[in-house]
């Protein structure tokens, strides 16, 4: 039986860093990419998002995609403009120095 986790929950159970607070929603898997066309058209609802990408574009994908947050993974840091966008749209978007796969495999194992 999967365990239910908003994204609060399970950015504190990672110990995520927060870089921006936004609306609260259950987090159902992860997906990992970097090319935001790809991502826009595989991502589902309810997945985080692991990846380094880290501009404006990544709020965009990240609302049309209705993924549960956005976790930039080996230490991205987030230009001005992504984090001012994610405000706006209640994005919640966190990072950590922990590498997409590692951050993947934490996210199964906490969700199985």
């Amino acid at each position: 039986m999967a365990i239910e986790l908003t994204t609060s929950e399970y950015a504190k159970t990672l110990g995520l860093e927060t870089i921006c607070v936004g609306k609260e929603q259950n987090v159902t898997g992860c997906y990992i990419g970097d090319l935001l066309s790809w991502v826009m058209s595989r991502a589902d609802m309810g997945q985080v998002w692991l990846t380094i990408m880290s501009n404006t574009n990544v709020a965009a994908v990240a609302s049309m995609t209705e993924v549960a947050c956005v976790v930039l993974c080996e230490n991205a840091k987030a230009d001005t403009e992504l984090i001012e966008r994610a405000q706006k749209l209640g994005l919640p978007l966190f990072r950590t120095e922990k590498s997409a796969y590692d951050i993947a495999v934490l996210t199964h194992e906490l969700l199985k």
